[in-house]
């Protein structure tokens, strides 16, 4: 265990983490390619599981974590109070083809707005671009890739795109 903490320590809860992936050692032979499978697994849960499916399998799913659940809430994307019924709602209304970027990106936003500072930050700026919700995804995604420098789209290019979107 504590060889996969040295190697694990960057992430959070490395001690925990190192153990779970221990015990998983002698229970699998191969990586499950279900939700339900990578769940029964020790430290696996939705979010976990649908991070796997999607980056490792590419198999559609949409991983919530306390970030994605914020700022899709922020957006107004969703009006709920968990991560989890998050996900289910993003599943009704988020086109499958913005699924695998969607995490990666608003963990990355996210993280750059960490106080509550920044957070109200972060609303300001979303809030500035429209009147409206940002319903149109395609704008907001690049939008927030521009904020981040995220990706290929210029600022230029980002801000054009999000303005006629909602003219």
């Amino acid at each position: 265990t504590k060889a996969i903490e040295r190697i694990i320590y960057p992430v959070g809860f490395y001690k925990t983490k190192a153990k779970h992936l221990k015990a998983m050692s002698g229970m699998i032979d191969s990586v499950p390619k279900t939700r339900e499978e990578l769940m029964a697994l020790p430290g696996v849960g939705r979010k976990t599981a649908n991070l796997v499916l999607n980056r490792a399998f590419k198999i559609p799913a949409i991983a919530v974590d306390i970030h994605v659940h914020r700022i899709t809430n922020l957006l107004g994307w969703v009006k709920t109070k968990t991560p989890e019924k998050t996900e289910m709602e993003l599943v009704k209304i988020l086109p499958q083809k913005y699924w695998p970027e969607t995490n990666r990106l608003f963990v990355s936003i996210g993280r750059q707005f960490t106080s509550k500072r920044k957070y109200f930050l972060l609303k300001d700026i979303i809030i500035s671009y429209s009147d409206k919700r940002f319903t149109h995804f395609e704008a907001t995604l690049s939008y927030l890739k521009a904020l981040l420098n995220f990706g290929s789209a210029s600022s230029e290019e980002t801000n054009i795109c999000v303005c006629n979107a909602f003219i």
